[in-house]
């Protein structure tokens, strides 16, 4: 498996998720929401939008937006590719 430099995770953080975010995405996505930027995370993973909502809130990301698997199917169909943009 491919590692990558990750966040630093917090006791809060780790009680939250087994997953880290890569370094970098924080501040990237703080600087995108000043510049009154909506964020939203496109995933093919089965993760709930909960999850995922709440793994970014303990970084202090707010999203305005979540696609899992499940959605983009339910949205797009099973045999719809994940390259497709999804907008509401």
């Amino acid at each position: 498996m491919k590692q990558f430099p990750v966040e630093r995770k917090s006791i809060w953080q780790r009680l939250i998720s087994r997953e880290c975010i890569r370094a970098g995405t924080v501040r990237l996505m703080k600087q995108l929401r000043q510049d009154n930027h909506r964020l939203y995370v496109y995933t093919t993973s089965y993760r709930s939008p909960a999850y995922i909502s709440r793994m970014f809130l303990s970084y202090g990301i707010r999203l305005d937006k979540i696609i899992n698997k499940s959605i983009h199917d339910k949205t797009l169909g099973k045999t719809a590719g994940s390259m497709f943009i999804f907008y509401k």
